[in-house]
């Protein structure tokens, strides 16, 4: 093994305007939708508020009834599990409220 090793990081940007993410053990280039879908399903996953969580809130708040998932999906360009849990906290907190 070499002492000089060559270090990447997680995600770059490389000059042709897709992203490098290394996954596993290997890179993959991404468009920048991609990227930007990538971006949100990881602060989702750690749980930190996003701009696309607070407009799908906005969104859905004025709205009687619920969209199904893959307007979700399309509308913010999430996954189907984030449309998903968007919507399960926005069923709950719709249920919390008085008639």
């Amino acid at each position: 093994m070499s002492a000089v090793m060559d270090l990447r990081p997680t995600v770059g940007k490389d000059g042709a305007g897709t992203f490098t993410v290394y996954i596993g053990a290997g890179y993959r280039e991404l468009t920048r939708e991609q990227a930007f879908r990538l971006f949100v399903e990881l602060g989702e996953s750690l749980e930190m508020p996003t701009v696309g969580r607070a407009r799908f809130f906005a969104w859905v708040a004025g709205m009687r009834q619920l969209p199904i998932a893959e307007r979700v999906m399309e509308e913010f360009n999430v996954s189907r599990a984030t449309a998903c849990r968007w919507l399960a906290f926005e069923r709950t907190q719709r249920q919390g409220e008085p008639a």
